[in-house]
């Protein structure tokens, strides 16, 4: 076995995490530079995205060349190596950049040392996708829930236990939950005293990916099962007319031998189903300003934040996402 696949398996192994790789050379664009001393692919772990880089020599170890690598592209970057010298930890750790070597394991914001795993507090960063999902449920809910219970959570998310406790731990090491009376019985509750905008600013887009199908394809894919509005269609709720249906659903949900046989495209085309593929499951969220609407749309967080960084001429959209905006203050904030 390859030493970085080695290195990978180790978080597998030691540390329980849900690890995933592709070696995508073709797809995965990088500098003529870079590419001469380092071997990169994209790997999942825990539903976050990095951009891998594995040095092909000892002497590949620049942080200027991760910096280049990091600059050209939205994933994170995790750096692979069996050694890495204190110095270079030193400096990726400054850089806030993953790593991987026999001796350290480094995800920012989680720290895993000799099977354990110690999460760095207040540091400013976005949250993994599994993290946001919970916090969102609980930022749903806050208002008519003293607290939340571990077992009450459970059932709603598509994680082990122990992956769940990890991410609970995560919430509560950034300071942004608290247990109840330092309870011993799981039992904690959101710290009211953030910012709310400061919470909605550690959260991204949910979309992974965006892919548009004939609508005859879309229903004979999908058959009865039901999925949500998501994208500009979800706006329709304040005062915007939009013709193309835009669909929410988690990218598990999808088998790639379905989509071999659809007749879909990566481009708008007139009578197409956009669809966008999530890292979370958008019907764990629905929340009560949804289900008065029979469920048909995404939860409103989620919405905004896969709008916001949008780039749009059209005035009708800023507007309704600056109303859903307000929308979403109004019911959620404090």
């Amino acid at each position: 076995m390859k030493e970085e696949y080695r290195l990978i398996e180790q978080l597998k192994e030691q540390f329980d995490l849900n690890v995933s790789f592709t070696p995508t050379k073709e797809v995965l664009k990088v500098p003529p530079m870079i590419r001469i001393e380092y071997k990169t692919f994209f790997i999942q772990i825990e539903m976050q995205n990095f951009i891998a880089a594995v040095p092909k020599n000892d002497d590949a170890h620049s942080i200027k060349r991760l910096q280049m690598l990091q600059e050209g592209h939205d994933e994170p970057i995790i750096y692979i190596a069996p050694y890495i010298s204190a110095p270079m930890r030193k400096q990726l750790g400054k850089e806030r950049i993953s790593y991987i070597s026999n001796d350290i394991v480094y995800l920012f914001p989680l720290l895993c040392s000799k099977n354990k795993i110690q999460v760095a507090k207040k540091k400013k960063t976005l949250l993994p996708f599994a993290v946001q999902s919970i916090l969102l449920y609980m930022i749903y809910n806050a208002k008519e829930k003293d607290y939340f219970e571990f077992e009450d959570i459970k059932p709603i998310f598509h994680q082990s236990d122990t992956s769940l406790y990890r991410h609970i731990q995560t919430l509560e090491d950034l300071d942004i939950i608290e247990r109840v009376d330092n309870s011993k019985n799981k039992l904690f509750r959101l710290k009211v005293q953030n910012s709310f905008n400061q919470l909605l600013s550690t959260m991204r887009s949910p979309v992974k990916s965006v892919t548009y199908i004939n609508e005859n394809d879309y229903n004979r894919i999908m058959g009865s099962q039901k999925y949500l509005l998501a994208g500009e269609s979800a706006l329709e709720e304040f005062n915007l007319s939009v013709g193309t249906k835009t669909f929410a659903l988690y990218h598990k949900d999808i088998k790639q031998v379905q989509w071999d046989k659809a007749n879909y495209s990566s481009t708008y085309y007139e009578d197409y189903n956009e669809l966008q593929l999530w890292h979370y499951e958008p019907k764990d969220l629905l929340a009560s300003s949804v289900e008065q609407h029979n469920n048909l749309y995404v939860d409103p967080i989620s919405l905004y934040l896969s709008l916001k960084k949008e780039a749009t001429d059209d005035v009708r959209v800023s507007d309704a996402t600056n109303k859903l905006y307000s929308f979403i203050q109004r019911n959620y904030g404090w």
